[in-house]
């Protein structure tokens, strides 16, 4: 091979893994630094109403709660995703930091009923509230196809942000949409309005 060959061998190697380095990036990098928004369109549209098949049964089991809660995350977890069973240790560690102070979690759990119960001790979440969702009829109204999923709302049931939720950064992004919302939404309470202000 003459040398001028070996350079330009050389140039597509470094533009063609410069060009894998971008789509890696882009993909690992929006996982990383914010839930999955970006990647995955599941979930209702932000500054909307939570859906009121998914908003009762989610209603019931915050009922449970004696303390107040100004923000809730919806997290949506599957029988056999070893990305769920990975997420419940970061949970743990989020919910007993500061930035989870009024933060309630509500777990909608898509699988049979044995396999929730042998799953809920296997992972100790008897903290907080389980809902089964054995037909899926939740992850459908809550327009989620994936998990683990989560959605976080405010104590007026409006959307907050949603997405892919893969670990204790994850939880902190949803969590903070409460701060950030305040004096940034206007609420007309007709389904259809919403109007952001600066």
């Amino acid at each position: 091979m003459s040398i001028p060959a070996v350079i330009t061998a050389l140039c597509i190697v470094l533009v063609l893994q410069g060009f894998f380095l971008v789509v890696l990036y882009r993909q690992v990098g929006l996982t990383l630094l914010k839930t999955s928004v970006a990647i995955s369109r599941d979930g209702p549209r932000p500054n909307r109403p939570l859906p009121n098949r998914l908003r009762l049964p989610v209603e019931r089991a915050l009922a449970q709660r004696r303390d107040a809660w100004s923000a809730a995350v919806i997290i949506f977890a599957r029988s056999g995703c070893s990305a769920c069973s990975a997420l419940w240790p970061s949970l743990r560690t989020f919910m007993n930091s500061s930035e989870a102070e009024h933060v309630a979690v509500v777990i909608v759990f898509q699988a049979s009923a044995e396999i929730l119960v042998a799953y809920q001790r296997e992972h100790g979440l008897e903290e907080w509230p389980v809902i089964h969702d054995g037909e899926g009829d939740l992850f459908k109204a809550g327009l989620v196809r994936v998990s683990p999923f989560a959605i976080s709302i405010d104590n007026d049931w409006l959307v907050l942000r949603n997405g892919l939720v893969n670990n204790e950064e994850h939880l902190r992004y949803l969590s903070r949409a409460r701060q950030t919302r305040s004096g940034s939404t206007r609420i007309d309470r007709r389904p259809d309005a919403v109007e952001l202000v600066g």
